[in-house]
């Protein structure tokens, strides 16, 4: 059984296939906002017991600590529409470079790596912004063999 706790409320999902997340994203506008206040509260107040609290690992209270220090940050998607609750595409970014890695066994060297990660995060970039990545990296190319720099990927 899966359990999402949105404040007081109590979403579950017994296999009948409830979607939670889609209920949440559905509520979100009224229900979330009308509950935020307290629950804010709540959470803030079990983040300053998990930082203070002797018998929690060093690692906890450090998590707990980087909570509250972004705390506000955390409630943004409550306030501004547009922004997701989740890291739901930042997740999908990553995916190709995981898939890449495991299939291609990694690099062989720090300088390998290097390169792999500024390629993938080029070619991410260009996606998201509906750009060519093979057009731009055969300008890079061209670039290089001219000895110039490669074209600026926000002017792109």
């Amino acid at each position: 059984m899966l359990t999402n706790r949105v404040g007081r409320l109590q979403l579950r999902s017994d296999g009948f296939g409830l979607d939670t997340e889609r209920i949440v994203s559905f509520l979100r506008p009224e229900l979330i906002k009308k509950i935020e206040a307290g629950v804010k509260e709540d959470v803030k107040l079990l983040l300053k017991a998990g930082a203070v609290y002797q018998d929690c690992l060093n690692k906890t209270k450090a998590t707990c600590m980087d909570f509250l220090n972004r705390f506000d940050t955390l409630w943004l998607f409550v306030y501004v529409d547009g922004v997701e609750p989740t890291n739901n595409l930042a997740e999908r970014g990553l995916r190709h470079g995981v898939i890449w890695r495991k299939i291609s066994y990694g690099s062989q060297s720090e300088t390998g790596e290097r390169f792999v990660e500024r390629v993938m995060t080029v070619a991410m970039t260009l996606k998201l912004r509906a750009k060519n990545t093979f057009e731009y990296f055969t300008e890079c190319f061209r670039e290089f063999i001219r000895g110039g720099q490669s074209p600026p990927i926000f002017s792109y």
